[in-house]
C-alpha cells in the first residue's frame, strides 16, 4: 500500500513574518485576506489519508500579527496584470512579471490560488480575484459601472492577457485606461515564439531577462521538510518526484513506461520516488502505484506553496505537459518534461534547469529518460544539500 497524505486546499497569502511585513508596506485595496478560503495566515493543516489518525502537520502562524492597513493612493500598485489562465499558463508569465517590476508595484488579477502563490513568492504586491473584477461589462455596449472604472483607473498601466480577440473589449478598456496593453496569452499559430517569450515581448520591457529559479520563503521549505518526514521519506536519499497526470489524455505518457523509468532510476541511484496526485489524477496514480514497489510515497493534493517547496527539494523531476511540471521547472528542479510533438515548441518552460522532451513510441526512449534523470540526481546531490529533517540546518 502506498504511503499517502492529503491536505486541506486553502491558499494563504502570506506564510512568514517577513512576507507579512513586506506585504503590509505595499498592501492596497485589491490585496486582502479574503482571498484565503481559510481566512487565516499560514499553510493548511495536514491529515493522514488512510489508517490511524496522525498528529496534524503544524500550521505556520506568523508571530507578527499587525493589522494590515490601507496605504495612500500613491503607495498602491501602479500596474495591473490580468491573466485568468491556469497554473502552467500563469507560470509562463514569470519572466514578464519580473521585467515589469522596475515600473512600480504590481497587482495581479487571476485565479485566487495563483494570486496567493505569486504574492507569496514576491512576484506581485497584491492580488484580486478575476471573477470579482467585473470585466464582463466591457464585452457589452452598456455603460461600464462606475465601480469598475474607479478600480481600473486606480492603476497607471494595465496589461491584459485576456480579451484580445474580442471586438469590443480592447476598445472599451483603452477608453478607460490610457496606458494599457491588450494581448493574447499565447502567440499566433504562425509564430515560432514560445509562450513565455511572447508574454515577455508584449510588455515592451527592455531589462535583461531574468530566468533564475523562484526564490521560495523559508517557511515553505520548512513545511516541506516536515511533510517529507511525515510521508516517510529518507532525508539522505535522493528524491525523484513524479507527476503522472496532465490536463488531457494526449499529454499523459503510458504508466507502464513511467514505471520502468522510475524503477531504473531508483535502482541506479539508490533514491526514492514520490508520486504527486492532483485533483484529477487518482486513476492514473493508482495505476502507476500498482506497478511500483509497495510503500512508494504519495503526496495527495497539497496546496501550491507546499507543492512548490517539495519540488524545490527534489533531486530530479519527471512529468508531462502540466502546470505541476511548469512549477517544478520554475523552482529550479532538474526536470525532464514530456510534451506531445504539437505543444513542445510553444509550451517549453523558461527555466534552464528543465529539459523538454517530445513523447515518442520509440523503444529506446524509456532508457534515455532513465539515464537523463539518473545523471540529474547524481549531479544535484553532489552540488547542493539534500533536504534536511526538521530541526536541522539546511
Amino acid at each position: 500500500m502506498s504511503v499517502a497524505i492529503s491536505f486541506e486546499r486553502a491558499i494563504s497569502p502570506f506564510t512568514s513574518p517577513s512576507r507579512l511585513r513586506q506585504a503590509t508596506a505595499t498592501f492596497s485595496l485589491v490585496g486582502n485576506l479574503s482571498d484565503s478560503p481559510s481566512g487565516r495566515l499560514g499553510l493548511p493543516t495536514g491529515r493522514a489519508s488512510s489508517g490511524s489518525q496522525r498528529d496534524p502537520v503544524p500550521r505556520l502562524e506568523p508571530s507578527d500579527r499587525r493589522a494590515l492597513s490601507v496605504p495612500s493612493a500613491a503607495d498602491r500598485p501602479a500596474l495591473l496584470v490580468i491573466h485568468p489562465g491556469a497554473l502552467g499558463d500563469v507560470l509562463q508569465a514569470v519572466p514578464a512579471l519580473r521585467a515589469l517590476r522596475p515600473d512600480g508595484p504590481l497587482a495581479f488579477s487571476g485565479q485566487p490560488r495563483l494570486g496567493g502563490l505569486l504574492r507569496g513568492l514576491g512576484l506581485v504586491d497584491a492580488a484580486m480575484p478575476f471573477d470579482g473584477l467585473g470585466l464582463e461589462a466591457l464585452f457589452t455596449g452598456e455603460p461600464a459601472p462606475s465601480s469598475l472604472v474607479a478600480r481600473l483607473t486606480s492603476f497607471r498601466r494595465v496589461i491584459s492577457w485576456f480579451g484580445a480577440r474580442d471586438e469590443l473589449y480592447p476598445q472599451r478598456l483603452r477608453a478607460i485606461v490610457r496606458e494599457c496593453v491588450i494581448a493574447s496569452p499565447v502567440p499566433d499559430d504562425e509564430s515560432p515564439m514560445t509562450v513565455w517569450r511572447h508574454l515577455l515581448a508584449t510588455t515592451g520591457a527592455t531589462s535583461p531577462v531574468d530566468l533564475a529559479p523562484l526564490d521560495l520563503p523559508e517557511a515553505w521549505r520548512d513545511e516541506a521538510n516536515r511533510v517529507l518526514v511525515e510521508l516517510g521519506a529518507a532525508p539522505m536519499r535522493p528524491l525523484l518526484v513524479v507527476h503522472p497526470g496532465a490536463g488531457g489524455r494526449r499529454k499523459i505518457w503510458p504508466v507502464e513506461k513511467l514505471a520502468r523509468v522510475i524503477e531504473h532510476v531508483i535502482r541506479d541511484t539508490g533514491g526514492q520516488a514520490l508520486i504527486h496526485q492532483g485533483p484529477a489524477d487518482r486513476e492514473v496514480v493508482d495505476q502507476l502505484s500498482r506497478i511500483l514497489e509497495p510503500g512508494t510515497l504519495r503526496l495527495i493534493e497539497p496546496d501550491l506553496p507546499l507543492l512548490a517547496a517539495i519540488l524545490d527539494r527534489a533531486s530530479a523531476y519527471l512529468g508531462g505537459d502540466s502546470g505541476v511540471s511548469h512549477l517544478a521547472a520554475a523552482v529550479g528542479a532538474p526536470a525532464v518534461i514530456l510534451f506531445p510533438a504539437a505543444t513542445r515548441g510553444r509550451w517549453a518552460p523558461w527555466s534552464p534547469t528543465a529539459q523538454a522532451v517530445t513523447m515518442s513510441e520509440e523503444a529506446g526512449q524509456v532508457h534515455r529518460l532513465a539515464v537523463a534523470l539518473s545523471e540529474r540526481m547524481r549531479a544535484i546531490t553532489g552540488r547542493r544539500p539534500r533536504w534536511p529533517p526538521p530541526g536541522s540546518s539546511p
